[in-house]
């Protein structure tokens, strides 16, 4: 308290404004990259005073970041700016699709995603049991389709398709410099499956990451290709759907003995 504020760092600056400004009680609190700086407890009093400003006091937050599971959680309408005008509004979830995809090339049907960047160009089809749509339904067979269209022949290729959950943490990775043992090549235009008899995701929706390797180093990566969605399912037969609430993003495929 009796450090003059020139001897602070910039976390130390931001702090104290954000403790100030909270504190003032304002009609509308911008939040500008506040959850960059400072330690994880810190972040967690500033998540909770904006929480409390903007459920509790019925005042507007305007918070500015580029961490999205934070708007994820923090926010109900996302507004996603470029040099100064807004490029998109709507609720946060859709704000958060739009910024992910951005410059991408990324189009969406329901049956598959198409993405193209730097020459490539890549369509996933998704199917499920007898079924081909982005909707699939847990425990059930799961195939992904990629076709892949390269500017020139890709020697030493290599495929990873990466799934997160909704705050960006990764789940789950098909990646063929771990499950293919040959070499391989794509020439031109290929098409590449991955098939797994059991699909162990809980219902909710994922974004799907995919890179495109040559000799173990990535040319091209797509961050989000947007997300694929698992509906409710009774999976184990007992009259209970599973929900990542308390069940989690992946499914136990356990046996049970009780004696």
């Amino acid at each position: 308290l009796d450090t003059p504020t020139k001897r602070y760092s910039s976390g130390m600056t931001v702090r104290l404004g954000f403790a100030i400004a909270a504190h003032l009680e304002p009609e509308i609190l911008v939040v500008d990259e506040v959850l960059a700086v400072g330690d994880a407890e810190f972040q967690k009093k500033a998540i909770g005073k904006m929480q409390d400003v903007s459920t509790n006091d019925g005042r507007t937050v305007l918070f500015v970041s580029h961490n999205m599971a934070s708007v994820s959680n923090l926010c109900k309408t996302g507004i996603v700016l470029k040099n100064g005008t807004t490029q998109y509004a709507g609720t946060a979830e859709e704000a958060i699709n739009y910024y992910l995809k951005d410059n991408d090339g990324i189009t969406t049907q329901p049956n598959e995603i198409f993405a193209q960047k730097d020459g490539y160009e890549v369509t996933i089809k998704i199917n499920t049991h007898g079924r081909n749509d982005n909707i699939v339904l847990p425990g059930k067979p799961i195939n992904f389709e990629l076709k892949v269209k390269t500017k020139n022949k890709i020697k030493n290729a290599g495929i990873g398709l990466g799934i997160n959950d909704r705050n960006g943490s990764r789940i789950s990775t098909y990646h063929t410099h771990f499950e293919i043992a040959d070499k391989f090549d794509i020439e031109y235009s290929s098409v590449i499956t991955i098939t797994e008899d059991f699909n162990k995701f809980c219902a909710g929706e994922y974004p799907l990451i995919l890179s495109i390797f040559s000799n173990e180093q990535a040319i091209v990566s797509w961050p989000n290709l947007g997300n694929f969605k698992v509906e409710e399912y009774d999976i184990y037969n007992t009259g209970r759907l599973p929900k990542t609430s308390y069940q989690g993003n992946i499914l136990s495929n356990a046996k049970w003995k009780i004696q």
